[in-house]
């Protein structure tokens, strides 16, 4: 009896324990534009954690080509897996970067080192403001 518990007990601890280690991936893609116009070389960084803006949990980096358009994977092991995407940028502003933070929905992770379906956001324009948004300018 008692060896039975033993092993009860345990195995009920490994399943949470592992299923935590396992590899999780998100993917996305879009296009990015400006008063209606591609908004090109716009940064896109992909962040494991809704507290985006650590380096640690950077998972991808791109940016966007002549057309607006981009395209970001990543994958992680953290336990804490909430991941989020910035667009950062400079429409309407000449010096300060604008940097928009953007969640993407639960029903887009994957249990697997590669997403199986990509979200798709389809094309943001960035004359909009945003309430995630932040602003930064050289001093």
């Amino acid at each position: 009896m008692r060896l039975t518990l033993t092993f009860i007990i345990i195995s009920g601890i490994s399943i949470p324990i592992t299923t935590a280690l396992k590899m999780k991936s998100v993917g996305v893609n879009g296009t990015v534009i400006c008063d209606g116009k591609p908004v090109n070389d716009a940064l896109i960084e992909l962040y494991s954690e809704r507290n985006a803006g650590k380096s640690n949990a950077v998972l991808a980096k791109t940016k966007t080509n002549e057309q607006g358009h981009f395209i970001i994977k990543g994958s992680s092991k953290k336990d804490t897996f909430d991941p989020q995407f910035t667009i950062s940028h400079k429409c309407r502003t000449k010096l300060c970067t604008r940097r928009v933070f953007l969640r993407i929905p639960d029903k887009y992770f994957t249990l697997s080192s590669k997403p199986h379906e990509i979200y798709d956001v389809g094309v943001i324009d960035m004359k909009n403001k945003f309430l995630t948004e932040t602003k930064t300018c050289p001093t």
